[in-house]
């Protein structure tokens, strides 16, 4: 599966297709890139076999090309909102999804019809994902410029503008736009869209049994606990283990505890410490107080635990840290180090921290496979005398 060449993979509580996951809708687009006629058909095609009421096919779309016809390209441009502007000047194609208000083969309105062309646009922004393209949807967009700049009848809806490009290499990124590419993807969890059976009953996910909680194939899986150190959370608001939690489970690792301590340094160090006896756990992840405040003190509790030190854990945050947050990323003491024949990692409360250090460094080190040397292998040499 190509995809756009940054990877920002969906998080989901059981894996998804990939093509799924690996759609988001980015902002950087190489200026200097052009799709050919295929690839712009093939987006094209994968509207048309989109679902719909009735097979009706209510979708239509407006199709600007900068190499075909940059006057038309640049007038679809400037119907959109300023700030979209601003990005979109670089997407070599904009298409305009509109949608049908009537049925075409029977007298009467098509209520559904926004949502069959809705449909179809997600199908473009999969196929572009399919093509390793990126394809970001925007609802800000003038419609009445539109409508009477590209003459579109009254009885169609103007729905989103779709701009497709193929993504900017991460070093050609500009700065002013670096926080936010690299930025984690959130979305709400399950509970507070779905309802089961009546409005106001939340979905409760049962616990995944052990054969479910593998997610994807894992060479060698660990053991993991997790422990969120906080004054103001309990497990019903932890986002930053839950995250964590999801992650793992991801990875194929299995986990085997999971608790909210208050920032108390004898308490956190009394939870680890308990924790790096258990045979069943061999890496204990915890999230928050790792920052100057006089309640910040996880890396003082964990710290008297260590055997050894992976200094390069925290130096490798810190610096990617700094491409989001730039200056700001001096405030993290985030750590990790041995325990006991136990992996630990000390990371910031906030979900996007722990999602920086699970996604870009421990996740690989955790995996048997990776290489040229990882973390996972050397677990069973760690109480070597």
């Amino acid at each position: 599966m190509p995809g756009p060449t940054q990877r920002k993979p969906a998080h989901s509580a059981v894996p998804i297709h990939e093509l799924l996951a690996l759609r988001w809708s980015g902002r950087v687009f190489d200026a200097r890139w052009h799709p050919d006629d295929i690839q712009v058909t093939a987006l094209l095609e994968a509207a048309r076999w989109a679902p719909s009421c009735y097979g009706d096919q209510p979708w239509r779309c407006l199709l600007f090309r900068r190499d075909a016809d940059t006057d038309a390209w640049r007038e679809a441009l400037e119907c959109l909102s300023p700030g979209n502007q601003k990005w979109a000047a670089q997407a070599p194609l904009l298409l305009l999804l509109l949608a049908d208000t009537r049925f075409s083969e029977r007298d009467a309105d098509n209520r559904w019809g926004d949502y069959d062309s809705g449909a179809a646009g997600l199908s473009v922004c999969l196929q572009a994902t399919a093509l390793g393209l990126m394809a970001h949807q925007m609802g800000g967009f003038d419609q009445d410029l539109a409508r009477s700049r590209f003459a579109v009848p009254e009885r169609f809806h103007l729905m989103a503008f779709i701009a497709v490009g193929r993504q900017l290499p991460k070093a050609r990124v500009p700065r002013a736009l670096r926080e936010s590419e690299a930025a984690p993807r959130q979305r709400r969890p399950l509970a507070e869209s779905v309802h089961v059976e009546r409005w106001g009953r939340a979905l409760e996910l049962a616990p995944l049994r052990p054969e479910e909680d593998r997610g994807e194939e894992c060479a060698a899986p660990l053991g993991v606990a997790v422990l969120t150190v906080s004054d103001s959370r309990d497990e019903s608001s932890d986002k930053s283990g839950a995250l964590l939690v999801e992650r793992l489970r991801q990875a194929g690792h299995r986990l085997v505890e999971k608790q909210v301590a208050s920032d108390d340094i004898y308490q956190v160090r009394a939870v680890v410490s308990g924790w790096c006896v258990q045979p069943e756990i061999d890496v204990v992840l915890l999230s928050g107080g790792t920052g100057v405040t006089g309640r910040d003190g996880t890396p003082e509790a964990v710290t008297a635990l260590l055997d050894k030190r992976l200094e390069g854990f925290g130096e490798l945050f810190r610096n990617l840290s700094w491409e989001q947050i730039g200056t700001s990323s001096l405030q993290s003491r985030a750590l990790a180090g041995v325990c006991n024949g136990r992996y630990l990692f000390c990371l910031p409360g906030s979900p996007g921290a722990c999602s920086l250090a699970w996604d870009r460094l421990i996740r690989a080190q955790l995996d048997a496979r990776t290489r040229p040397c990882n973390l996972a292998e050397l677990r069973p040499r760690l109480r070597e005398h």
